[in-house]
């Protein structure tokens, strides 16, 4: 998780475990589009990678046996990587992309 000082100092103060929070001092991903009536369709004005376009996360030995895993918004290979680095068998895995980083990809494969 990417988290700026504010705001892992409120979490802390909420005696929230950040074991794994890893601070990065670059911006954070930006996003910024405009929908349509049918929410299927948008268009997007604005995207800033940020810190997202070269961080890769490291997950803590204590969350490697977690049978829960959730990988929000980033590209897939990083979110991929966090379920690759266990050991032990998943028995519920959640993930969320958006095309960007499918797009991205893409020429990879």
């Amino acid at each position: 998780m990417i988290f700026r000082t504010a705001t892992s100092n409120f979490i802390r103060r909420h005696t929230i475990n950040l074991e794994g929070l890893q601070i990065c001092p670059e911006k954070t991903f930006h996003w910024s589009g405009e929908y349509e009536l049918n929410m299927n369709n948008r268009r997007t004005l604005l995207t800033e990678l940020g810190v997202c376009e070269t961080f890769n996360p490291t997950l803590p030995k204590s969350y490697q046996a977690s049978p829960f895993r959730a990988a929000g918004e980033h590209r897939a290979r990083v979110a991929a990587s966090c379920f690759e680095s266990d050991a032990a068998p998943r028995n519920f895995v959640v993930a969320d992309t958006m095309d960007l980083w499918l797009n991205i990809a893409l020429p990879d494969y």
